[in-house]
């Protein structure tokens, strides 16, 4: 193997350049990321957007945080002549795991909480083109289910390169979609843009944040990814008032504009989601079954999505499955449909887009409630699935009745947000236990693919029960679809395969007896 050794960045001198020049330089100069030109073109374009206060803001998301950065790296070779894919920093060393637990948080708070705030963006929506209420639905139904219906697409993108590649190229689809979205001249343009690139993006940096977490966090798997999806929560709490404010401010144009900005930065992010130690070794083996550069082994990407099929021949799976599309079209629904049925009640907009807010906060506190009390040797993480989901059915039949005063309100958002926040940490454990480690990426994709399409039938169903029945049939049926939900869920715990449950105790059992330095190899990288 060849090492080569590259030059570090010099220090920034920035001249006195606007922010969103400052914005582009730091991408340019420390992430050498080309496409951060095009996005500066684009801001540039639209400078009339970015009064004082908004350059304060985007100082803090754009100018501060991309500084975090690393002094040397190297690039490894291989045999024939093609880089392997990774960069290996040696200030990581040690501490690898930690700084992709930050990072992973990171990703996911800036680059995969927006879909929870499609409910602000869908009541601009309705303002500004006038359409009918169910076509606009589709729109924001269509940006939540990308999110997930890649999920597939990104899995097989981390199995085929790396999740650090994954990440990347979530976070450029982001910013390209979002920036798109701000100059499109119809509200038709923005199923491609806003709906379809900038939720795929979404979707890329999501999986690429969680497989890397858990290839890292064998025997804490379920802590960690609350850990990170602790940013969705926060994201949750931050984006739905940050949003209005924006559109107040800037207008929907000026929006996407900022959002593909702070989307823009999970590219930063992603380069320190290290390739672990499973992921190298996979990727050598395709490598030398494959013979030539793993840089142009796109085959590898479709036959990977083509192995997810095979997930399908588990009955468990199945069963998860089913259980994961009736919630998922009954949450996208409600996070979709309930700023506007505040704002029909007798809400403000800006009340109701803080009422969101409380959503999540609960959902924040449940996944690091859910994270703490499904660790190993705790409770089994199906059984708070399948309860959870129990709860909040129950609550969502209650709703109608105490929906109109404000108060009850604010305790139906909190306990949504409580009840089913923890749902995204539990996913990749369950996946775990039903498919094994082997097939963990792909089992995750699949999982977050089912998602997608309950997100992007659900709220258009909802939207036409209410335009024909009201929002309190709505609400009766949303709640049928978590309870039944929860009884899938249940079911499932009958499917799992006892080979798989005794592979993964005997994995825990190994790594609990391990000395320090067996422990160590078994999560570095090479």
């Amino acid at each position: 193997m060849k090492w080569e050794k590259l030059r570090p960045g010099n220090s920034l001198n920035l001249p006195c350049y606007t922010t969103v020049q400052r914005i582009t330089y730091l991408h340019i100069r420390q992430c050498q990321i080309p496409i951060a030109f095009v996005y500066m073109v684009l801001c540039l374009m639209r400078t009339h957007v970015y009064t004082p206060s908004c350059t304060c803001l985007a100082g803090v998301f754009f100018f501060i945080i991309p500084q975090i950065r690393t002094t040397s790296f190297a690039v490894r070779r291989s045999s024939d002549g093609c880089h392997s894919g990774y960069i290996v920093d040696p200030l990581m060393s040690g501490t690898e795991k930690w700084v992709v637990l930050i990072s992973g948080f990171l990703t996911i708070f800036l680059g995969t909480s927006l879909g929870y705030s499609c409910g602000v963006i869908h009541v601009a929506l309705l303002e500004k083109y006038n359409r009918s209420s169910l076509l606009t639905a589709w729109l924001g139904s269509l940006f939540s289910s990308v999110f997930c219906l890649g999920a597939p697409f990104g899995s097989a993108l981390v199995n085929s390169f790396s999740c650090r590649a994954c990440v990347i190229i979530g976070g450029s689809l982001n910013m390209i979609g979002f920036a798109l979205a701000c100059f499109v001249p119809k509200f038709e343009f923005l199923f491609f843009s806003y709906g379809t690139l900038a939720g795929l993006g979404q979707s890329l940096s999501n999986i690429g944040a969680v497989v890397s977490i858990g290839y890292y966090f064998q025997r804490q798997r379920t802590l960690a990814t609350a850990a990170i999806l602790v940013g969705t929560g926060l994201g949750i709490v931050i984006f739905p008032p940050l949003i209005r404010i924006f559109l107040d401010q800037y207008g929907l144009d000026g929006t996407f504009l900022m959002l593909g900005g702070i989307s823009f930065q999970t590219c930063v992010f992603g380069a320190f989601l290290r390739p672990h130690k499973a992921e190298i070794k996979r990727q050598q083996t395709m490598s030398s079954q494959a013979g030539i550069c793993q840089l142009f082994k796109l085959t590898h990407v479709c036959s990977s999505m083509k192995d997810h099929l095979n997930l399908f021949n588990n009955t468990g799976f199945i069963f998860m499955c089913l259980s994961i599309l009736c919630w998922s079209s009954g949450i996208n629904s409600c996070t979709l449909l309930l700023p506007d049925f505040y704002v029909s009640t007798g809400s403000t907009p800006t009340e109701a887009a803080y009422l969101m807010s409380l959503y999540g906060i609960g959902n924040t506190m449940s996944r690091l409630l859910t994270g703490l009390a499904a660790v190993e040797g705790g409770i089994d993480g199906k059984i708070i699935y399948f309860g959870s989901w129990g709860i909040v059915g129950v609550l969502t039949f209650c709703f109608p009745a105490t929906g109109n005063v404000f108060v009850g309100k604010v305790i139906y958002t909190v306990l949504l947000g409580l009840y089913s926040g923890g749902t995204f940490v539990l996913l990749s454990q369950i996946a775990v236990d039903i498919m094994g480690l082997d097939r963990f990426a792909s089992a995750v994709g699949m999982e977050l693919f089912v998602c997608g399409i309950g997100f992007l039938v659900g709220p258009v169903i909802a939207s036409r029960i209410m335009n024909v029945a009201g929002y309190h049939n709505v609400f009766m049926f949303l709640g049928c679809l978590f309870v039944l939900a929860s009884v899938l869920g249940a079911v499932t715990i009958l499917f799992i395969p006892k080979d798989i449950q005794k592979t993964h105790k005997e994995v825990m059992s190994k790594t609990t007896e391990a000395s320090p330095e067996e422990k160590q190899s078994m999560v570095d990288p090479v």
